[in-house]
């Protein structure tokens, strides 16, 4: 019976999955407990399974795939007489129709569940059923049996406690209220949705838990934050910038406020065995990314045959990581004290940014895109920048033209003019629709931008205004949201020790030794270790005490898992969750590789890569890239840069100015504008004033 209690536990952690809306994992729970319960006849079971892989569907927007599995699951329960389990299969066909846009096929479905769940008593399902079908009513233009609908919802639930049900109903009324222009009621509605999900939302401890929830529930956020700029005063326009703050983030900003620790802190021999388990995946997944980047191997490992089974292979072992990284953090880490933490006030943000310095922070909701303005003195909004589909355009044209890059230096040298033209066009596009109608605030002021969605991969000092680039007449840096850079501006970096330089040149990047050596004459007393003695544990070890950690490697953004993205040291790849167990007091981490400061970013807004784990670690400032970088040109900037920061310039200064530089010697941005920072831009690595 071991093998059915097996499946037992599998299909219990799919429901986990589901309810948590990691997608992945409960694919791969069902995957590992349905052949068990086919082959023990346990129909029941095998229609909960398939039941669970439609919601897997339904969760990736994937329609059509979910349709024969709702099918064939409600066709089980009624073989097997489950009426309440038929009705499940009924409300769930019921959301898939209204998200095709057919709420009259959806509503019956909806009620003759609700009609089940309602003799039997069962409260939370009956909620649901009621739910899903206001939303319908809603859909048909029926204000008055929506909003009857959703109250009856509200009050079949009352006296529980069921945020994660009630912030559908009050969103739901938030938006019926809308539509008969009820701007109170609807504001009332639409605030009591976003602390229901915050009240779920601070219930997880588990970091990858709550970015997981909210990722598909910020509608509730969309529309209270556009409602409340329907009426344009000053108070209005807070309120909005308060919940655009509320809305991102939010994961990142509950770990940074509290000073949370990741690090494993196994006490018994159990746990033991599991770090020596992490240690032995660690060793084989090393061997695995090392064989997939060594293109000096010959081409028959490197088939396309071999590279499929490779990264299969990656793929399972990482799944094995994950979940036992999962345990061990369940038992024995900080994160179960995890709660929520409030927005940073207007007041504490502008004592974060720089004399005369504005924030920029972009929001985009319904494919439409906002920009406040935060000054010493004033808060703006503008409202219908660019859409969203309009930056996706023209960042996928940015990205093509940098590709070109890649066709080699002669290339380059023929369509010199083309290749400026065509980047400049796309950069004066983004510059017109994101900054051309804020001109008249920014004024060659410093400028802080905090990005939102696809924005995060756009190189803003590069942005072409017609006359030249941001860069030529402002100091830039970024931040993840405004309460991630007033965390990072809290930040006392205590650790005094000689800066830490880490190199591994290899055939594709020999310029990392020339990089290394200027910054080694730069920096008195720098610890410096190039190839075989960049390793992982001289990181460990040392960069916790370095007052600036600089790294030049490769790196590898993983869209597919972000979570193991990696730099390439001399005796492995040391990835985010890596880098979330160091315990960092520096006052800059430089990454000088390829593409070191993408990240996938969730609809939170929670941009998960090399960048977030450094924040998480203790770095108040980070130097990353967002594609992949040219050799020389970056060992220029590099040794730039530094000499600008040892004349006593903040980091960002420093950037701009090595960029600058570099600019006047190879002008394509491709050669300097992949370089951000991003955190606390004002750093400096002494307190010598520049020159």
């Amino acid at each position: 019976h071991q093998p059915v209690a097996v499946a037992d536990i599998e299909l219990d952690k799919s429901d986990v999955y589901l309810r948590l809306n990691l997608l992945d994992e409960a694919w791969a729970a069902c995957e590992r407990a349905e052949p068990v319960f086919r082959q023990q006849g346990q129909m029941f079971e095998v229609g909960h399974i398939l039941l669970n892989r439609a919601l897997v569907h339904l969760g990736r927007g994937r329609l059509e795939e979910s349709a024969p599995l709702l099918a064939e699951a409600g066709d089980i329960f009624r073989q097997e007489g489950n009426a309440v389990w038929e009705a499940l299969t009924h409300i769930n066909q019921a959301i898939r129709l209204l998200r095709l846009g057919r709420p009259d096929e959806a509503l019956p479905l909806a009620e003759e569940a609700g009609q089940v769940f309602g003799q039997r008593g069962l409260g939370t399902r009956y909620c649901l059923s009621l739910t899903v079908a206001g939303d319908a009513h809603r859909s048909l233009g029926h204000w008055s049996q929506a909003k009857a609908s959703y109250q009856a919802a509200l009050d079949a639930v009352a006296g529980l406690d069921a945020p994660w049900l009630t912030y559908r109903c009050h969103h739901g009324l938030g938006r019926v209220y809308q539509q008969q222009n009820a701007w109170e009621e609807a504001h009332q509605a639409l605030r009591r949705a976003v602390d229901d999900l915050e009240r779920v939302h601070s219930s997880f401890g588990i970091e990858t838990h709550r970015i997981a929830f909210l990722s598909d529930k910020l509608a509730a956020y969309e529309d209270l934050i556009l409602l409340c700029l329907d009426r344009p005063t000053p108070e209005g326009v807070n309120e909005a910038f308060q919940f655009v703050e509320r809305a991102r983030s939010r994961a990142l900003v509950d770990l940074l406020a509290q000073n949370l620790s990741a690090r494993l802190r196994p006490h018994d021999p159990t746990d033991q065995q599991r770090v020596g388990e992490l240690e032995r995946l660690r060793e084989e997944l090393n061997w695995y990314y090392s064989r997939i980047n060594d293109h000096s191997l010959a081409p028959g490992p490197r088939s396309p045959e071999a590279m499929t089974r490779a990264w299969q292979e990656i793929r399972r072992l990482e799944r094995q990581v994950n979940e036992l990284m999962h345990q061990m953090r369940v038992r024995y880490t900080d994160y179960l004290s995890l709660r929520r933490v409030q927005p940073a006030s207007l007041q504490a943000i502008r004592r974060c940014l720089p004399p005369d310095g504005l924030l920029i922070e972009f929001y985009t909701a319904r494919n439409t895109t906002l920009a406040f303005t935060l000054s010493r003195d004033r808060l703006r909004v503008y409202r219908n920048l660019m859409s969203g589909d309009q930056i996706r355009h023209w960042l996928d044209a940015l990205r093509f033209q940098i590709s070109k890059f890649r066709y080699g230096w002669s290339y380059v040298q023929r369509h010199r003019a083309t290749l400026q033209a065509g980047v400049v066009r796309c950069l004066r596009a983004m510059y017109d629709g994101l900054l051309a109608p804020l001109r008249d605030e920014l004024d060659g002021r410093p400028l802080v931008v905090v990005p939102h969605g696809l924005l995060h991969y756009v190189p803003f000092a590069a942005l072409h205004d017609g006359r030249g680039y941001l860069l030529e007449r402002h100091t830039l840096y970024s931040a993840p949201s405004a309460h991630v850079l007033q965390l990072c501006c809290q930040k006392r970096p205590r650790a005094n020790g000689p800066p830490l330089v880490l190199g591994v040149p290899d055939a594709s990047i020999p310029y990392v030794m020339e990089e290394v050596s200027s910054i080694r004459s730069l920096l008195n007393q720098a610890a410096v270790f190039t190839g075989p003695q960049a390793t992982l544990d001289r990181l460990r070890t040392a960069g916790p005490g370095s007052r600036l950690i600089h790294i030049a490697s490769h790196a590898l953004f993983r869209a597919d898992n972000p979570l193991f993205s990696s730099l390439r040291l001399a005796d492995g790849w040391f990835n985010v969750n890596d880098i979330y167990g160091l315990n960092l007091t520096t006052r800059l981490v430089t990454l000088s590789g390829c593409e070191t400061g993408l990240g996938r970013v969730t609809r939170g807004d929670e941009l998960i890569g090399l960048s977030r784990a450094f924040f998480y670690a203790g770095a108040p400032a980070l130097v990353v890239s967002l594609w992949t970088v040219h050799d020389e040109s970056t060992a220029t900037l590099m040794r730039r840069f530094y000499e600008s920061l040892q004349s006593g310039l903040s980091v960002a200064d420093a950037l701009r100015q090595a960029q600058l530089d570099t600019m006047e010697q190879y002008h394509h941005p491709y050669y300097w504008a992949s370089f951000g920072v991003t955190g606390n831009g004002q750093v400096r690595l002494s307190h010598r004033p520049p020159l």
